[in-house]
């Protein structure tokens, strides 16, 4: 658990979640164009163009996306009441305050291996170092086939959403230039701001995967770390 709870979260919502925010996102970006041609929704007169734009799809699309991608599921089970999958999620389902009942938790994880029908790894630098997480992968794979096994790199969501943010960074700057008639330096200013952050965070995105890469190449199951040796 050496990863922060929210990347492990927004790469589950990207598994399970990221089909249904792109169609919310498509949904919420047809009918905000449709309801702005018809003139129910306003526009702007854009400095840019020589006709009125619409505005409020771009304000909402990529919010709605977003937090489809964040909650969709809840979503999704309230409109539609469905039987979620059984996850097995081994800090939740070993006991960790009994040393009996954790001990015996851990000899039966390979009988949870044998049944499971698939294995999702969320896939860091720190994964192929920790002998916990390699015995189970590889546990897994001694019983089932490659195929089952499902990898999402951490940073790879992260990355894909604050590009996004990025971009509706941008067009909110846009809109706001028009409507308060400020002067373009103070947008140009504004995203230059936003892609700077963004440039950050891609370079810590770049670093973590060379450190994956180097993990990868250098693995051994000797180098692996232990914290607690009697497991």
């Amino acid at each position: 658990w050496a990863i922060h709870w929210g990347l492990k979260y927004l790469a589950l919502a990207f598994k399970f979640n990221m089909h249904l925010a792109i169609l919310a996102g498509f949904t919420t970006l047809g009918l905000g164009i449709l309801l702005s041609v018809t003139g129910v929704l306003p526009t702007l007169n854009s400095k840019s163009h020589d006709y009125p734009t619409g505005f409020v799809c771009r304000i909402v699309t990529i919010p709605v996306m977003l937090l489809t991608l964040l909650f969709g599921g809840r979503i999704s089970s309230r409109v539609k009441p469905r039987s979620d999958p059984v996850v097995f999620l081994d800090k939740a389902c070993i006991h960790q305050a009994d040393p009996e009942l954790q001990q015996a938790g851990i000899c039966r994880l390979g009988a949870f291996l044998r049944v499971s029908d698939k294995m999702l790894v969320l896939l860091s630098e720190v994964y192929l170092r920790k002998l916990w997480t390699v015995y189970e992968v590889a546990s897994f794979l001694s019983l089932h086939d490659m195929t089952r096994l499902e990898v999402v790199p951490i940073m790879l969501p992260f990355s894909l959403v604050l590009f996004v943010a990025l971009v509706y960074h941008y067009q909110f700057s846009m809109i706001v230039l028009n409507v308060l008639g400020l002067p373009s330096w103070v947008t140009w200013i504004a995203n230059l701001c936003g892609s700077l952050v963004y440039v950050y965070c891609s370079r810590i995105w770049a670093r973590s995967k060379v450190q994956l890469a180097e993990t990868i190449t250098n693995f051994g199951v000797r180098n692996a770390e232990c914290a607690v040796e009697s497991d």
